[in-house]
């Protein structure tokens, strides 16, 4: 009777433990993004990084910023319900800057375990002026 009534408790626990709200959950089709040499000239270039709330509750991004005044960025500002789409797009300016680069992007959100992600967009800069 003791082995029923044990087997019973924690099958009921296993139960409620599987039972309770996760929260929103971020999860990121790509984290790194890499635009390979970009041209100094050729002006502003974006990348858009696309994200799924797998949680069981709305997650709603509360602030995005990046490492550098050359980066910015729009993003999803409705709250994305469980199971949908939502998306970070940044856009990086070259015009003051040479070389390699590797810009950090922080992703404030409602979600209980991390609260927030950094992204990253990489590059190489060159100018196709002369000196």
């Amino acid at each position: 009777m003791k082995k029923v009534i044990s087997l019973a408790l924690i099958f009921l626990i296993s139960i409620l433990a599987f039972a309770q709200k996760q929260g929103a959950v971020i999860s990121w089709d790509k984290m790194s993004y890499d635009f390979g040499t970009i041209k100094k000239e050729s002006g502003v270039v974006k990348y858009k990084f696309i994200f799924v709330n797998v949680g069981d509750e709305p997650l709603l991004l509360e602030k995005v910023k990046s490492t550098c005044g050359c980066s910015t960025s729009n993003y999803t500002k409705d709250a994305v319900a469980p199971n949908a789409k939502g998306f970070v797009e940044i856009m990086f300016d070259p015009v003051n800057q040479s070389g390699e680069f590797l810009k950090k992007i922080t992703v404030i959100t409602n979600e209980k375990a991390l609260g927030s992600t950094n992204l990253e967009i990489k590059g190489n800069v060159i100018s196709e002026k002369k000196d």
